[in-house]
């Protein structure tokens, strides 16, 4: 009887033509929304998941007692090494810390690169990033000594093995490479392309307790966490003091929750969002379902046309079951066709959906075995789905009516059929509705009014006497203003935090922290609310600082006016000054966090920092501006390349994941009216036939 079945399903198939065309092309086009949103989310839910001690990794992170879903993912260096003493609970620790952007050279190759951390040597003992040369206890054991990755191998030392030879560091420093290790995977939130040893950082000093600069990841012993989380508060106050013990709530986040979960100041990377993914799932579920109504509305709309085939069968002896059983079989047949035909279409889509979503996604069947096995269970569940009511309706004709054909397409056929049709267009409504909000969302992104002046502003990295350099530059015409800062507005990688003591406080309190000049809030066109700006002239600037609005509100000062002479307290061994003036607030980040308390600073007279010089250009003739900051900048500086961003360009890249969200959005919404509209064109034409 299969092969009966079979031969029938190909002559229903062929004998509807059009009708065939258009449930296969619903079919094939919901499947492959469906393969595409599945292959995105399995990786969004993958991420650090490849680790070998993956239940038993956790990242230490700081919140705020205020607002717990702010806070910072960074401590103080020496917490994980006494963690590790004080505790039999934490076997292992690693420290990162960002080496910073640094020009390296092998022979006539200098490259700048920016995706570097310092780590301590246990890095290969926590983490499961293989070597596939050198020897992992050892890499990171001695000065002067680097791991990169296979792209960075091949990038400065092509097909030569790079272990023994060595990476020259801002034209002074050698470092002889120690290891070999394969690249990250991309669903990993821990990425980089070269490592250094942890002791060799000397920017800050790692006895500090209260400088929240370093990623601290413990490998736990199993299932205690929990525990060692309480105990926290007090190790804190035995070792750095009452005041950094009370300035956050310190928590141990498991290193997969990382991804999806967290969104705190600086993150490693821009993560994701869980919302995201509950999202897109039910988008994929929707279109799957849009689908199958549309082949049960056909199939049912066209049992007339086959009841005569019922009536002969039941005849000659067909019980139900058999005839159930055919047509499931049908619909089933039908639905692996569609998943042949999504199959394929994926394959010409993923290109395209890789570089709209910035992901790395392929059918890989032969490693992803969970794909396999669900494809081919979707391909089950969707033939039985959209091919239920129809095997169960037609199987249940009468053979004397059947073969009369007075069996009509019957009335409660028809209202299934116009149910189903309402409820597509419901959820396509749904969407519809879904896709102008986002959208507007984008629109509030690209319009809102951030408390400063993003456009034509460009910035150049810099480390040397800046005030020099600013002075040359100011000498071009369309150079409006110029500043030096060691930070800049909305730059993901540009944030800091510490704890703070303001007058009439009695705990500390977590703030932005920046470093300027004097020309830095001309340069953005930042609004002072009271209060005067730092001024070169007045010695006594150099200890003063400005705050923002939300300072003012988040210490308790009551009014901009009646912050003027209050003190803050930097905190043990820092000093201590007075506000002379409180800045309108400004967007520090993305729109996504608040805008929170801010210190500013005044910068040294030469500072010899690693900063930014910020410089307002006039709109007209950007081109040969821009030859002339990079002529300028050429000459004060040895560095090596030239490279420069535009703060309007930043503020974009904080919100490519929201820009990616709304255009992904946006297309499967639409493929899923498509599909909608192309079961109710199927229902017109079979309808007009009929008539």
């Amino acid at each position: 009887m299969f092969k009966n079945y079979l031969k029938i399903s190909f002559r229903n198939l062929w004998r509807a033509k059009g009708y065939s065309a258009i449930n296969l092309a619903g079919l094939a086009t919901g499947m492959a929304c469906f393969i595409l949103i599945l292959l995105w989310v399995q990786d969004e839910l993958s991420y650090d998941k490849f680790h070998e001690n993956t239940n038993r990794l956790f990242r230490v992170v700081r919140l705020d007692r205020d607002d717990p879903s702010q806070g910072v993912c960074r401590t103080g260096a020496p917490w994980a090494p006494a963690l590790h003493s004080d505790f039999p609970e934490v076997e292992n620790f690693v420290r990162f810390r960002g080496h910073g952007r640094t020009l390296m050279s092998s022979g006539d190759k200098r490259f700048y690169e920016s995706e570097g951390l310092y780590a301590d040597s246990t890095i290969f003992e926590v983490f499961t990033f293989p070597l596939l040369k050198g020897n992992p206890k050892t890499a990171l054991t001695r000065p002067n000594t680097m791991v990169i990755n296979e792209r960075m191998a091949e990038k400065y030392f092509g097909t030569e093995d790079p272990v023994g030879q060595s990476l020259v560091f801002n034209n002074q420093d050698e470092f002889e490479i120690t290891g070999l290790m394969q690249n990250i995977p991309a669903n990993s939130h821990i990425k980089f392309d070269y490592l250094i040893p942890f002791f060799m950082y000397q920017r800050w000093d790692t006895s500090e307790w209260g400088v929240n600069n370093f990623y601290t990841y413990l490998l736990l012993a199993e299932g205690t966490a929990t525990q060692l989380e309480a105990k926290i508060p007090e190790f804190l106050e035995r070792h750095a003091g009452e005041r950094t013990a009370a300035a956050s709530i310190n928590k141990l986040q498991p290193i997969t929750d990382i991804h999806l979960h967290s969104n705190l100041l600086r993150e490693l990377e821009a993560n994701g969002d869980i919302a995201n993914v509950y999202i897109f799932s039910a988008i994929a579920i929707f279109i799957l379902l849009i689908a199958c109504i549309n082949f049960m509305n056909l199939a049912t709309a066209r049992s007339a046309n086959r009841a005569k085939e019922v009536g002969i069968r039941k005849v000659v002896g067909s019980q139900r079951l058999q005839l159930i059983k055919q047509f499931l079989g049908e619909s089933i047949f039908l639905s692996i066709l569609g998943i042949l035909l999504a199959v394929g279409l994926v394959e010409l889509l993923i290109p395209n959906f890789n570089e709209l979503s910035g992901k790395q996604l392929s059918l890989d069947f032969g490693n992803n075995v969970f794909l396999l096995t669900g494809l081919l269970f979707m391909a089950l569940i969707v033939g039985f789905i959209s091919g239920a009511y129809p095997a169960f309706f037609l199987s249940s004709f009468k053979p004397i009516a059947a073969i009369k054909g007075d069996v009509g397409s019957g009335k409660s056929s028809s209202i299934l059929r116009k149910g189903l049709v309402i409820f597509q267009f419901v959820i396509s409504s749904i969407l519809m509705i879904g896709t102008v909000v986002v959208y507007g969302q984008l629109d509030y992104v690209r319009s809102k009014n951030l408390g400063f002046e993003k456009e034509q502003v460009v910035v150049l990295p810099y480390s040397g006497k800046e005030q020099p350099l600013i002075t040359a530059l100011l000498q071009h015409p369309n150079v409006v203003n110029a500043s030096v800062s060691q930070r800049v507005p909305v730059n993901a990688r540009n944030r800091d935090r510490r704890s703070i003591l303001p007058e009439g406080s009695q705990q500390p309190i977590q703030v932005e922290s920046y470093i300027i000049d004097s020309r830095f809030l001309e340069t953005y066109g930042i609004k002072l609310a009271k209060g005067r700006n730092f001024s070169r002239v007045t010695p006594t600037d150099a200890g003063a600082f400005l705050v923002n609005e939300t300072a003012v509100q988040e210490f308790a000062w009551s009014t901009p006016e009646a912050a003027i002479g209050k003190s803050i307290d930097w905190g043990p061994g820092q000093k201590k000054g007075r506000v002379i003036g409180v800045v309108k607030d400004f967007y520090l980040a993305s729109l996504h966090a608040k805008i929170a308390p801010l210190v500013l600073q005044m910068l040294p007279e030469e500072s010899w920092w690693r900063t930014f010089i910020s410089v307002r250009i006039h709109p007209q003739n950007i081109s040969q501006t821009l030859a002339f900051l990079e002529k300028t900048w050429k000459n004060f500086t040895q560095e090596g390349a030239y490279e420069y961003f535009f703060i309007d360009e930043s503020y974009k890249d904080l919100h490519r994941a929201d820009v990616r969200f709304g255009q992904l959005f946006g297309y499967f919404a639409t493929l899923a009216i498509f599909i909608a509209c192309l079961g109710l064109f199927g229902l017109a034409a079979f309808t007009a036939e009929q008539r």
